[in-house]
């Protein structure tokens, strides 16, 4: 038996092509769901490679990953923070990438988990995570 999604999956990607879009537009070179190897498969993209310099040709220790974590009712997003954290961490120093950026979207953050991610959540150096607004 299967089950069908009640409500809007589709929305990560118009995020993400929004954020891509607004990133070329800005002289970023980008590139999507790239894979990161070295690691488990559990743990193998990211929702952007972004670099000043072409992306093709660009090494590692100057290409930026990020992950946008959409929240646009209240649900899960909050909850898989402290996973996703980790897993673009590990993604970065595994593959010896520049940094990376965790971007909060959407209006379904309470004001609570909004501050608590932005100014009081612990995170590894390699790591930022800024709301849609400090883009």
């Amino acid at each position: 038996m299967t089950t069908t999604a009640s409500r809007d999956t589709t929305t990560g990607p118009k995020i993400e092509h929004y954020y891509q879009e607004k990133l070329e537009n800005n002289g970023w070179s980008t590139d999507e769901q790239v894979l990161v190897d070295g690691i488990t498969k559990d743990f193998c993209r990211a929702d952007l490679a972004v670099s000043r310099f072409d992306i093709s040709e660009a090494t590692r220790d100057n290409i930026q990953l990020f992950e946008f974590k959409n929240q646009s009712t209240s649900g899960t997003a909050e909850e898989k923070l402290d996973k996703a954290v980790a897993k673009l961490s590990l993604a970065v120093e595994s593959g010896g990438y520049n940094s990376g950026t965790i971007i909060l979207a959407g209006y379904g953050w309470s004001d609570v988990a909004l501050y608590h991610y932005l100014y009081e959540f612990p995170t590894p150096d390699n790591i930022r995570i800024i709301s849609m607004h400090q883009f």
